[in-house]
């Protein structure tokens, strides 16, 4: 496994703290509040970088949820709510990096950049430290010959266990492409040929029927798992045990 340098734009998106708060959070509630999940998932796929005006009336509809769903005198909403409700508000208005040419694609680019550091927060904590598990890679097989042509969003690998997964990641479905399949699809096969488990698989902010679909109509590999929305948490688990 190799890194991929991928643009600047990327790479700054990936480590963008507001980005890294937002998928923390997410992956520390991902079992116990769906409501979190689904909500922040929606304000995501439906507030891009073209317009995005109705933020302020979301989080505040997203106070108001949590508030009613405290039956205390006071009220208040749990502290991880308040610190994911100020997050979002910073990943949209924070000030433009010289990166991008217009706050339109900053919006975009970190909006995607939260679904792939998700993916890894849900990830990582099942790999040990002489693993890889990363963003942004390329698979190279045992004769160092390239074997996906694109990075890959999310990518492990033991060398140990011999296992690996590779994950694409959408904010929604319909942006999943037949090439994505395709590198997921020959990686897949060419870890079977070189006696590795594979895992391979899409995550989206869709449901996962509408992932399911996609990749249908791309006649994609069976071999392709779909990840959506409301079965996020199962990649806490690994897939080899």
């Amino acid at each position: 496994m190799i890194r991929a340098e991928g643009h600047q734009q990327q790479q700054w998106a990936l480590v963008n703290p507001h980005t890294q708060t937002i998928a923390r959070i997410l992956s520390e509630h991902i079992d116990d509040d769906y409501i979190l999940v689904s909500t922040v998932a929606d304000i995501l796929q439906n507030l891009h970088g073209e317009m995005h005006e109705n933020l302020a009336e979301e989080l505040a509809n997203m106070r108001r949820l949590y508030r009613a769903t405290d039956f205390t005198e006071e009220a208040v909403i749990p502290d991880y709510v308040a610190e994911i409700i100020q997050a979002i508000h910073e990943l949209y208005y924070q000030p433009r990096s010289v990166l991008y040419p217009n706050m339109r694609d900053q919006i975009n680019s970190l909006r995607g950049a939260v679904v792939e550091r998700l993916g890894l927060e849900l990830i990582r904590h099942r790999y040990q430290a002489t693993d890889e598990c990363a963003n942004s890679r390329r698979f190279v097989d045992q004769h160092n010959k390239i074997v996906t042509l694109q990075e890959i969003d999310i990518a492990t690998l033991s060398h140990n266990r011999h296992e690996l997964e590779a994950y694409e990641c959408k904010i929604k479905a319909l942006s999943l492409e037949n090439h994505d399949c395709l590198d997921l699809a020959y990686l897949h096969q060419v870890a079977e040929t070189e006696d590795y488990q594979a895992q391979v698989g899409v995550i989206s902010l869709d449901p996962s029927r509408a992932v399911e679909k996609r990749l249908r109509w791309l006649h994609a590999d069976p071999c392709i798992q779909a990840y959506g929305v409301e079965t996020l948490n199962e990649l806490e688990y690994s897939p080899f045990e």
